[in-house]
């Protein structure tokens, strides 16, 4: 996969950062156990359906979880 990610944790709740550069773009899933989703937010070509993640060159997205 060509995604890139890191992730933050501050108390109950997890911040994960993920960005591509991969000229064509990049899709995959990044499996969290123990959290639930709650929200996200991107620039950039950017989607997620059903937990999967599809990043265009240089788009970037923050998604929050808690547990």
């Amino acid at each position: 996969e060509d995604i890139l990610a890191r992730g933050y944790a501050n108390g109950n709740r997890l911040a994960i950062v993920a960005s591509t550069l991969a000229e064509v773009g990049a899709s995959g899933q990044l499996p969290v156990p123990g959290y639930s989703f709650v929200e996200c937010s991107s620039i950039g070509d950017v989607s997620v359906n059903a937990g999967r993640l599809k990043l265009g060159q240089h788009g970037i997205i923050v998604l929050i979880y808690e547990k």
